[in-house]
This record gives C-alpha cells, sequence and structure tokens, in this order.
C-alpha cells in the first residue's frame, strides 16, 4: 500500500525562448508522481500574422536531472497557435526522472499539476 503524499502545481510562466527548462525533478524518496501538463501559448490571437504568433513547443523526460537534454519524448517540436491550448494527461514519472519544458518563442506558459505518492508503508 502507497500513502498519498501531497497535491503539486508547478508553473513556467513564458520562460526563456530557446532553452530545455526542468519543469520539475521528482525526488527519490517518494515512488512517483502522476499528473498532467497544461500548455497555453499567450501569443496574439487577433494578429494577422499567424507565423509570428504561432509558438513551437517541446515536452520531455529524462532519467535523471543531471541531463540538460531530454530522451524521450512526449511532444517534439509542436507547433502552438496563438490563444490555444494543450494538454497531456496521464504523466507518469518515477523517482529521479525530470520533465523538462521547451518553446521556441517564449510566449507559452507551462503549468503541471499532480499528486505524489509515498514509498510502500
Amino acid at each position: 500500500m502507497t500513502q498519498q503524499l501531497t497535491s503539486l502545481i508547478f508553473a513556467q510562466n513564458q520562460p526563456s525562448p530557446f532553452q530545455y527548462v526542468r519543469m520539475y525533478v521528482v525526488p527519490e524518496f517518494i515512488s512517483g508522481i502522476s499528473g498532467q501538463l497544461l500548455v497555453v501559448n499567450q501569443g496574439n490571437p487577433q494578429s494577422q500574422d499567424f507565423n509570428t504568433e504561432t509558438d513551437i513547443i517541446s515536452v520531455g523526460l529524462s532519467p535523471s536531472n543531471l541531463i540538460s537534454f531530454p530522451d524521450s519524448w512526449i511532444a517534439w517540436n509542436t507547433a502552438l497557435p496563438p490563444g490555444h491550448i494543450t494538454q497531456f494527461q496521464g504523466l507518469c514519472l518515477a523517482p529521479g526522472q525530470t520533465l523538462f519544458i521547451y518553446n521556441a518563442k517564449g510566449q507559452c506558459s507551462f503549468t503541471f499539476t499532480g499528486t505524489s505518492y509515498g514509498l510502500p508503508m
């Protein structure tokens, strides 16, 4: 039997463009995290220049927080139009695993919500 520890909310509002950002590192003392990631493009949906306002996002997982580039991809170079959202549900992260995010233009926000579970009693 595992013990539920807590609900989690982590957010990155418009992280720097062209950089892989560590969104969350699962601590080794818990048995894992389950949750979802919501991504919102905050670009101007009224713009006449769709290409300028569309952002490119990537979401990845890494087995360690020491790696600055994910080795397993949930989404890779995915176009997200201005004013649109995408949601990645059912994400399960193991102890020590890292969730990485990326956006090419720096105009997206990323919010991860989940529940952590303790080690078996």
